[in-house]
């Protein structure tokens, strides 16, 4: 096992040893799930979150009864006759075969948390390329992005994390731009902070650069070095690695509207 060799020649904790074999596809600012001390019936979710990872299976997302404020926004808006426009958000719970969603209007800016308390962490298990899994402790809130839960401290799908989610659905602006680049900007790296629980504001997300004639004009800006650490990424045409932690940009062909 890598672990225990690493473990072996370097002398490092468990921890500290399967952190640094995962670095690579994990963002630094997350922290191992320890169910080393959980009870009996919470380990065994841990277990069957992990064995559906390690087969490469998505995990299921089921919706609990909302929060009664999102019920009551909502009917307020209905009979208004507005759609509302806040974003989507949601707590998460961990179940065997994956997590129970249940939507609140306070997201991970919610009030309550202290130097001590940061929230609940459910566990998250990522695969890697190797098809070892590793299980993250994720902070507790997912986002309702183009239909498709995803965490909010990391942009991974909830039903299948390790990967950021690709860009929303956009319509081009003119007919002969057919090919968006767009970049995630993640907020989730400020000094090893987490989002929500050490600063208010948005959370991590995509964001246009631009938009182009041609895949290859798409292509060179989206590998273009930015400001700060990036990872280019072309059109996806097969199944996705995890993504590191970073700013990552994107080339996605788009139809105009």
């Amino acid at each position: 096992m890598k672990i225990r060799a690493r473990m072996a020649a370097t002398g490092e904790a468990y921890n500290a040893a399967r952190r640094a074999l995962d670095r690579d596809h994990l963002p630094p600012h997350l922290p191992l799930f320890d169910d080393t001390t959980l009870p009996e019936g919470e380990r065994l979710v841990v277990d069957g979150l992990r064995a559906l990872a390690a087969e490469g299976e998505p995990l299921a997302v089921r919706m609990a009864e909302p929060d009664p404020e999102v019920v009551e926004a909502r009917v307020q808006a209905e009979e208004k006759g507005v759609r509302p426009q806040w974003q989507r958000r949601a707590s998460v719970e961990a179940a065997v075969d994956g997590y129970v969603l249940r939507e609140t209007p306070y997201g991970p800016n919610r009030s309550g948390y202290t130097a001590t308390n940061r929230g609940p962490r459910v566990p998250v298990p990522v695969r890697a390329a190797d098809g070892t899994v590793t299980v993250v402790a994720m902070p507790e809130w997912a986002r309702l992005h183009d239909g498709r839960w995803i965490w909010a401290h990391t942009g991974w799908p909830v039903d299948a994390p390790g990967a950021i989610v690709d860009p929303p659905q956009e319509f081009a602006p003119a007919p002969g731009l057919r090919w968006q680049v767009a970049v995630w900007l993640d907020l989730g790296h400020n000094e090893g902070k987490v989002m929500g629980e050490d600063h208010g504001g948005s959370t991590s997300g995509w964001q246009t650069v631009g938009w182009c004639s041609t895949r290859d004009d798409a292509r060179l800006i989206a590998r273009a070095p930015p400001p700060r650490p990036a990872r280019a990424r072309p059109p996806r045409t097969g199944p996705r690695s995890p993504s590191p932690p970073g700013t990552s940009a994107r080339a996605t062909r788009r139809t105009h509207r």
